[in-house]
């Protein structure tokens, strides 16, 4: 039997394959991590009391109005001085916050354009014994973006980086048996083509001696 080539003893695929789910696993949990930091943000600002029709700061990123009545349909305006209310932005889905306290529903946020100042909080169409409060602003395509990029993309790396550890352990196993098979029949086929005892000298039987001549 012919020896196996050495290109046919490689392991294949390479061990450096295992780096590839090593980095699509990476990659996932820092995407990760930026959305976790995200949401940290507004859930570590918290929510801070507010009073319907009395004044709150609007700092420079903004900020968002909150209320406990969770089947709110209170819309809320915020006015500066004798200028014209400003409408708070909705945000299009439900949002609830709780942090040592009451849990609280998202009303809206300010508009990217709003200046930051003193202002005058007036919500409308609320429950009596609802309370009112805000925090850091929502930004909804920033939240939408950290959830796609920061959950759903990780999910779908972290998937194809266990398929693809899956498939090189599989191949890594069936060709080390291989080998291992190819191995095993190169030596046998090599015993085979060689003598058990190199240098011993046959030895054969004398053969026998002949008749004795008859009696005359």
């Amino acid at each position: 039997m012919a020896i196996p080539e050495e290109h046919d003893l490689r392991v294949r695929p390479r061990a450096a394959w295992y780096c590839v789910t090593a980095v699509l696993w990476g990659v996932g949990l820092v995407l990760f991590a930026f959305a976790v930091v995200e949401i940290a943000h507004v859930v570590n600002g918290g929510v801070d009391r507010a009073v319907n029709h009395a004044d709150v700061t609007v700092p420079g990123n903004g900020l968002t109005v909150y209320t406990t009545d969770p089947d709110s349909v209170a819309s809320c305006v915020l006015t500066h001085g004798s200028g014209h209310p400003v409408p708070l932005d909705t945000l299009g889905f439900t949002m609830e916050i709780s942090v040592n306290g009451p849990t609280y529903y998202a009303v809206g946020v300010t508009p990217h354009s709003l200046a930051a100042g003193s202002y005058r909080l007036d919500c409308r169409d609320v429950r009596p014994g609802a309370e009112f409060g805000f925090g850091p602003r929502v930004d909804v395509k920033t939240l939408a973006t950290r959830v796609i990029w920061g959950i759903l993309l990780p999910l779908a790396l972290g998937l194809i980086g266990l398929v693809t550890l899956i498939v090189v352990v599989v191949k890594r196993h069936n060709a080390k048996s291989r080998i291992r098979s190819m191995r095993a029949y190169a030596v046998a086929g090599h015993a085979q083509a060689s003598p058990s005892h190199p240098g011993a000298t046959s030895i054969s039987a004398a053969p026998p001696p002949p008749p004795p001549p008859p009696p005359r």
